[in-house]
């Protein structure tokens, strides 16, 4: 008996189908804005969030690239000059550039000074009167001072002039200083020359033979300090009382040999005087004696 291998297949049985999602209610959101932040602090937020930098390319990467676009080069020995002065001429303008760019806040010149112009025309009209007030004053009172001391100075110089005789014999020690001044002024400093200290006396005129005759008389300094001394001066009157006779006797005249002028005449002392003399054809009945300085 034979068996029939033909049998119809049998259907396959239907995909069951996959469950529904399971249907979820729709909620209604609603955004609430933000509130509006204050201009200074967006300012503030924006400065803060600085744009990143893009990271630099790789080097190795950048170096395939120009090698595969740029073609095969000469040899480096034949080119060195080139590159050399194309590297100059491309550093000067930079340089150029450097040098013309100034720093902000150390402008000098007319922008500074304009700037220092409109300030001070900005100030009130009394601050400028008062520096100006204030300068004038401080020039005056620099002027002044050097006024007072220059007339200082010359006040001590006459000061000195006038009395340098009476110091040189009040103070010995100050005497090499008063002639190393006067030798540079053209002055002398000498005794002092006070007339008014000394006197003398009358004395007694007496005739010797028939035209000699002799006078003496005493000298006294009545002053405090050393005086130079003086010369004496002796007029002959006539019988009408005029002068027949006038003659000037110097210290060497009428002191001792062995005195010593450049010490002079002590103060509280006296110096007893005689003098002779002649008249050949003269005839005198009176006499005037006086002191002076030449």
């Amino acid at each position: 008996m034979a068996l029939d291998t033909n049998v119809a297949p049998q259907p396959a049985p239907e995909p069951t189908p996959a469950p529904a999602p399971p249907v979820t209610p729709k909620v209604w959101t609603r955004r609430v804005p933000e509130p509006e932040a204050p201009a200074f602090v967006t300012y503030l937020r924006e400065e803060k969030h600085e744009p990143a930098l893009p990271p630099p390319p790789p080097v190795e990467a950048e170096e395939q690239l120009v090698a595969s676009a740029l073609p095969d080069q000469e040899p480096l020995e034949e080119s060195v000059d080139e590159p050399i002065e194309e590297t100059r001429e491309a550093a000067l303008p930079a340089i150029t550039m450097d040098e013309g760019r100034q720093e902000p806040g150390f402008a000098t010149g007319p922008a500074s000074a304009i700037s220092t112009e409109a300030a001070a025309e900005d100030e009130p009209g009394f601050v400028r009167q008062g520096r100006r007030r204030e300068r004038t004053g401080k020039a005056l009172r620099i002027l002044m001072g050097i006024g007072s001391l220059v007339l200082l100075i010359l006040l001590l110089v006459q000061a000195v002039a006038t009395f340098r005789n009476v110091l040189a014999a009040k103070i010995p020690e100050l005497k090499p200083t008063l002639e190393t001044v006067c030798a540079m002024a053209g002055c002398t400093v000498d005794l002092p020359a006070q007339i008014e200290w000394l006197t003398i006396e009358q004395g007694e005129l007496q005739t010797m033979a028939e035209h000699t005759f002799s006078y003496a008389t005493v000298l006294r300094n009545q002053g405090r300090g050393v005086q130079s001394w003086p010369s004496i001066e002796l007029i002959l009157n006539d019988s009408n009382d005029k002068p027949v006779l006038r003659r000037v006797i110097a210290p060497r005249e009428y002191l001792p040999a062995q005195t010593d002028l450049s010490k002079g005449f002590a103060p509280r002392t006296e110096q007893a005087v005689k003098i002779y003399f002649e008249l050949a054809q003269l005839k005198a009945s009176g006499y005037h004696i006086a002191l002076f300085y030449p």
